[in-house]
C-alpha cells in the first residue's frame, strides 16, 4: 500500500509521506515486540529479511508488514537513547558515595557469524 501511495501520491502530498500510527496501535505493539526480541535474543537487524521469519510472522499476522533492516535499526537506537535516559534518570535520585564525574554508560556491542553488528542494551 505504501509503494502504491509514494507511487501515486507523493507529490499531492508536497514531498514523501511519513505514515504514523495511533499511540497504542496494533502496528505499534508489534513493532515494539518486534525491537524486544532483537534485543533481549541478541538477533541481529537483518532477521527481518529471513525467508522463514517473514513466513513465520505472516502465518501469526498476515496484516503486519515487518519494517525494513534500517528501520528495525532506528528503532532498537531509539530504545537504547530511551533505557539510557530512564537509567541516568533512576541514577539521579539515588544518593550514593561515588562521584558523579566517573559514572559513564557504555553500549555493549556484538558481531554476529555474518559479521554483523548488533546491539543489545
Amino acid at each position: 500500500m505504501m509503494r502504491h501511495y509514494r507511487a501515486k501520491h507523493e507529490n499531492e502530498a508536497g514531498g514523501a509521506a511519513v505514515m504514523t500510527f495511533p499511540p497504542g496501535s496494533r502496528k505499534q505493539e508489534l513493532d515494539e515486540a518486534l525491537v524486544d526480541f532483537i534485543v533481549k535474543d541478541s538477533q541481529p537487524f537483518t532477521v527481518v529479511s529471513d525467508p522463514s521469519f517473514c513466513a513465520l510472522v505472516a502465518k501469526l499476522d498476515p496484516t503486519y508488514t515487518l519494517p525494513s533492516r534500517q528501520t528495525v535499526k532506528a528503532m532498537v537506537e531509539r530504545r537504547y537513547v530511551e533505557e539510557k535516559e530512564k537509567a541516568k534518570a533512576a541514577l539521579q535520585n539515588v544518593e550514593c558515595q561515588l562521584d558523579r564525574r566517573y559514572v559513564d554508560f557504555h553500549q555493549h556491542g556484538c558481531v554476529s557469524r555474518c559479521h554483523l553488528s548488533c546491539y543489545s542494551c
